[in-house]
C-alpha cells in the first residue's frame, strides 16, 4: 500500500498528544487531592483556638497557594486537551487522505489492466488478420 509521509507523522502526534493529555489530567487528579487537604487543614486550623492568627494565616496562605496550583493545572490540562482533539482531526485528515490516493491508485491499476487486456486484443486481432 502506498502510505502517504503525512499520515504516520500525525498519528504519531496525535498518540503523543494523549500521553501529554493524560499527564495533565494525573497532574489535576493529584492538583486536586492536595487542594482538598489544604482547604481541609486550613478549616481545621480556622476552628482551633490554641491557634495564633498568624499560625491560621499560614494555613489559609497555603490553601490559596494551592488553589493557584490548581488552577494552573487545569489551564495545562485544558491546552493539553485541545492539542489532543486538533492531533485527532489532523489524524483523521490525513487518514482520510491516504485513503483516497489508495483507492485513487486502485483505480489507476484497473485502468491500467483494462488498456493491457485492450492492447492485447487488439496485437491478438492484428496477428490473426495476417
Amino acid at each position: 500500500a502506498i502510505c502517504a509521509p503525512e499520515a504516520p507523522k500525525a498519528e504519531k502526534r496525535r498518540r503523543e498528544a494523549a500521553d501529554r493529555a493524560a499527564t495533565a489530567s494525573a497532574n489535576k487528579n493529584a492538583a486536586t487531592a492536595a487542594l482538598k487537604a489544604a482547604d481541609e487543614q486550613a478549616d481545621a486550623a480556622a476552628d482551633d483556638k490554641s491557634l495564633s492568627r498568624a499560625q491560621k494565616s499560614q494555613f489559609f496562605q497555603a490553601a490559596g497557594e494551592k488553589a493557584e496550583e490548581f488552577r494552573d493545572i487545569e489551564a495545562a490540562l485544558k491546552a493539553a486537551e485541545m492539542e489532543e482533539n486538533a492531533a485527532e482531526s489532523d489524524s483523521k485528515a490525513a487518514a482520510s487522505s491516504l485513503a483516497a490516493v489508495e483507492q485513487r491508485v486502485e483505480e489507476l491499476m484497473r485502468m491500467l489492466d483494462e488498456a493491457n487486456l485492450k492492447r492485447a486484443r487488439m496485437a491478438d486481432e492484428g496477428y490473426a488478420a495476417l
